[in-house]
Formats: C-alpha cells, sequence, structure tokens
C-alpha cells in the first residue's frame, strides 16, 4: 500500500478514503446514532408507581415514554415495613440489575429507599436504582444512621 505524505499527516491513497466514505454514509452514521440514542434511553428505564384506593401498580417506562408493561410483583407496597414493600424491593432489583438478588439486599433496599418514598407514589430510575446497589456495596451504613 503506498501512503501519501501531505502536510505531515500520513493519508491513505484516495481509492481506499473513497471506499471508506461510501462504508459510512450519512444515513448509516444518523442510523448508528440514533441506536446508540436508544439504547441510552433503553437503559433509563422508569419504575412508576401509583396507589389507586387499596390498588398499587407499578409500571416500567422506557425509550421516551413511549414504551411501558407492568413490573410483575403480587401486592406491591411501599413507605411501611410488610412483604409487599419487600418484593417490591426484590422485584425493582432483579429488575434493574438482570439478575436476582439476595434477601438482605432486598431488605436493605426496602428500608433505605422504599419506605421512605410517598404514600399515593413515586418514579425511581433503574439507573438509580443501580447506583443505590453501588453505594449499599461501597459502604456499609452503620446500624441507626437511616
Amino acid at each position: 500500500m503506498k501512503t501519501r505524505i501531505r502536510r505531515g499527516i500520513a493519508a491513505p491513497p484516495a481509492t481506499q478514503r473513497t471506499a471508506r466514505r461510501r462504508a459510512c454514509s450519512r444515513e448509516e452514521r444518523e442510523l448508528a446514532a440514533l441506536a446508540q440514542i436508544d439504547a441510552l434511553l433503553n437503559e433509563s428505564r422508569v419504575y412508576v408507581a401509583v396507589r389507586y384506593g387499596a390498588r398499587a401498580a407499578i409500571d416500567i417506562v422506557w425509550g421516551q415514554g413511549t414504551h411501558r408493561a407492568p413490573l410483575a410483583v403480587a401486592d406491591p407496597d411501599w413507605g411501611t415495613r410488610n412483604d409487599g414493600t419487600l418484593r417490591l424491593a426484590d422485584a425493582m432489583l432483579a429488575d434493574a440489575l438482570g439478575l436476582p438478588v439476595d434477601e438482605e439486599m432486598a431488605q436493605a433496599f426496602a428500608a433505605e429507599v422504599l419506605r421512605r418514598v410517598p404514600d399515593g407514589g413515586f418514579a425511581i430510575s433503574a439507573v438509580d436504582v443501580r447506583g443505590w446497589v453501588v453505594f449499599h456495596r461501597a459502604v456499609q451504613v452503620p446500624d441507626g444512621w437511616m
């Protein structure tokens, strides 16, 4: 391969540059950028909880709010100390992390996060859930601080 040097910069031959430009057409670059943005938005899932009287609903919202699915958890609850809060903590952590979590972590998430949210409802992003997990694993908070 013959390389030209122009103003101190080595450049590939013109035929190779033209082929590379064709391979990376503007449409392909735009599609790749849109795919990256979509991947970031999919990572930005938000858990939206609303209480309707005695019933509660938890949805996962992503893709700029265009996609919505219920979070599968039986009798979810928050703002209290009961099994429903623990089940919700376990379901949110498992969904945000993509793997099951131990009961100790679910109990800590329920105590430190879900028992403190407003009774009427809340919205917590999956990024915030994962951030809590990183903090929880890095720093063990002494009893009585929370």
